[in-house]
C-alpha cells in the first residue's frame, strides 16, 4: 500500500466518520437523552398494542354478530347469483352440498356456481343456496370453504362468477311483415 491509497483511506473516514466530542456527555445530557428514549419506547409500545386491541375487538364483535341470513341474500343477488327457495329443487341441490357443518360457514363450488351459507346453529337459521346455474347439476364437484362470518362474505367478494349464457331466441323463418299490412 504507498502512500496514495493511505491518502485516500484517510480522507474516506474523514468524510463518513461519526463526529467526535471533544467532551463527553455529563449527567444531566445523558438523563435526558434517557428520558427521550424511554418516551420513544413508550410511544411505540402504545401505539401497537392499541393496534392489536382494535383488531381484537372488530374480531370479537365480527364473531359475536355474524351476518344474517338477509345480508348473504342480498350480497349473493349482488353478484348475480339468485337463491334456491323450492323444495324439490332445494333438495337436488342438497346431495352436491359439502359434508363439513361448521356453523356460520360458506362454501363456494366454482364448477356448478353455487354458494352454500350453513346456519349459525340458532333454531331459526337455515342453510341457504344461491346459484346461477339454471338446473341441479348431474355431477358433483369440490366446493371450497370461503370461510365463516363476515370473512367469508369478504372473500365472496373476491371470488369468480361466471354468468348464465343468454338463452338465444329461435330465427323466425318468415320475414318480418309490416303490422299495417291485412293478411287474409
Amino acid at each position: 500500500m504507498d502512500r496514495s491509497d493511505r491518502a485516500f483511506l484517510d480522507r474516506v473516514r474523514e468524510r463518513f466518520s461519526a463526529p467526535v466530542l471533544s467532551v463527553p456527555p455529563g449527567p444531566e445530557i445523558r438523563r435526558r437523552l434517557y428520558g427521550a428514549l424511554l418516551g420513544a419506547a413508550a410511544a411505540s409500545l402504545g401505539v401497537s398494542s392499541s393496534q392489536a386491541l382494535r383488531s381484537e375487538a372488530v374480531q370479537e364483535w365480527q364473531a359475536q354478530y355474524a351476518p344474517k341470513p338477509g345480508t348473504w341474500r342480498t350480497a349473493a343477488e349482488a353478484r348475480g347469483l339468485r337463491p334456491i327457495l323450492r323444495d324439490s329443487e332445494l333438495q337436488k341441490w342438497m346431495r352436491l352440498m359439502p359434508h363439513d357443518s361448521t356453523p356460520r360457514s360458506a362454501w363456494w363450488d366454482p364448477e356448478n356456481q353455487a354458494l352454500w351459507v350453513l346456519p349459525d346453529g340458532s333454531d331459526q337459521s337455515e342453510v341457504q343456496l344461491f346459484t346461477s346455474a339454471s338446473k341441479p347439476p348431474s355431477r358433483s364437484s369440490a366446493p371450497r370453504l370461503l370461510g365463516t362470518g363476515w370473512a367469508a362474505l369478504e372473500v365472496l367478494e373476491s371470488v369468480e362468477i361466471g354468468r348464465p349464457e343468454a338463452t338465444q331466441r329461435p330465427l323466425r323463418k318468415s320475414p318480418n311483415r309490416d303490422p299495417r299490412e291485412w293478411n287474409f
